[in-house]
């Protein structure tokens, strides 16, 4: 018990000393502070795994069909309203971007009549179908730049949702809240969720709901499961695959 503790008391100061350096410092024009919050981060991800096996060793019976309680829901919802906000902070601290105007410039397109198909090009990328996605978030943005940016962070919400589920299916609902929150304040995804690439701006949640439904069908042996693995991974597919 005293080992599990300390695992993930080192862990979270890791984390957090890391998510420091991530609002004190720009990454970009300072890569010294860049390695040092980079360092930390990764030290984080290894002794939190540790703590996270070793649990799981401890408690094999993981209680995945047990629904969450009124708190525990109102705990995710607060790891889901913090992850917001540290991802809205500071939305707009990196230039606009080509690929901002790229799907800004798809998502005017789908208001003019002019793009109607989602089987068109992003700039380079295969797909515009996530022009689709970031449409109402402009309309409700008042056709704001930022909507593209916004649109990420709320993917990255999805991420962090589909991961609380996943890390409670293979764990228990310890860990779950545990992952939802190194996610939530992940350094790396925070970055990645302001930046409008497809590849890190999608994929994540992609990747995320593959791994989730094809847990999920090989231990319940569910058609349905088998299905839905099948439809997330290929979405993947497609933001990997350029013609």
């Amino acid at each position: 018990m005293k080992f599990f503790t300390i695992a993930i008391s080192a862990s979270l100061v890791f984390l957090l000393w890391s998510l420091y350096f991530f609002w004190r410092y720009d990454f970009i024009n300072d890569p010294r502070s860049a390695f040092y919050g980079t360092l930390l981060w990764f030290v984080s991800i290894v002794t939190w795994s540790i703590y996270a096996f070793m649990h799981h060793y401890r408690n094999s019976k993981p209680n995945e069909r047990e629904r969450l309680s009124l708190r525990e829901k109102f705990i995710l919802l607060s790891l889901l309203t913090l992850a917001f906000i540290v991802r809205l902070y500071k939305v707009d601290r990196y230039a606009t971007l080509l690929d901002d105007w790229y799907w800004l410039d798809q998502v005017r397109g789908i208001l003019q009549g002019f793009v109607t198909t989602p089987f068109g090009f992003i700039g380079d990328q295969p797909s515009n179908l996530p022009a689709f996605i970031v449409l109402p978030i402009y309309i409700f943005t008042g056709k704001s730049y930022l909507a593209v940016r916004i649109t990420g962070i709320l993917l990255s919400l999805g991420n962090i949702v589909i991961m609380f589920y996943l890390a409670r299916q293979i764990f228990n609902k310890s860990v779950a809240f545990f992952t939802a929150f190194f996610i939530a304040t992940s350094i790396w995804d925070i970055h990645v969720s302001k930046i409008p690439w497809i590849n890190t701006t999608i994929n994540p949640v992609l990747i995320s709901g593959t791994l989730y439904y094809v847990y999920k069908s090989v231990t319940q042996y569910s058609l349905r499961n088998a299905l839905l693995a099948g439809l997330f991974s290929h979405r993947f597919n497609d933001y990997l695959d350029f013609p």
